[in-house]
């Protein structure tokens, strides 16, 4: 269980799949970035995922000595599994709660 802060715009939750590929910093720097969507309106928190899921999945494309498109073309199932695990990503917005 956490407590949530008034500062807090919402929540990043993942499998560890993401965190085979990406170190700790790095999705928390994105998480800090989609806690702070609503006032920036830069980016909404599907970009910002995306680019989370594409970066993990470069990574692991790159420590197999693969392109990105390579890794793409092999087909989902076991041979893919070797890869690359596989990753979640949820946002949870407390928007609506930043008014009560």
């Amino acid at each position: 269980m956490f407590d949530i802060a008034k500062e807090d715009r919402g929540y990043l939750l993942s499998s560890d799949g993401l965190f085979d590929e990406l170190s700790v910093d790095e999705v928390r720097a994105a998480e800090q970035v989609l806690k702070g969507f609503e006032k920036s309106k830069d980016k909404h928190p599907s970009e910002i995922i995306h680019g989370l899921l594409n970066t993990a999945v470069e990574t692991a494309a790159k420590s197999h000595s693969l392109s990105l498109a390579e890794l793409l073309e092999v087909p989902v199932g076991r041979t893919r599994r070797n890869l690359h695990d596989d990753m979640t990503l949820v946002f949870v917005s407390l928007a609506s709660q930043a008014t009560k």
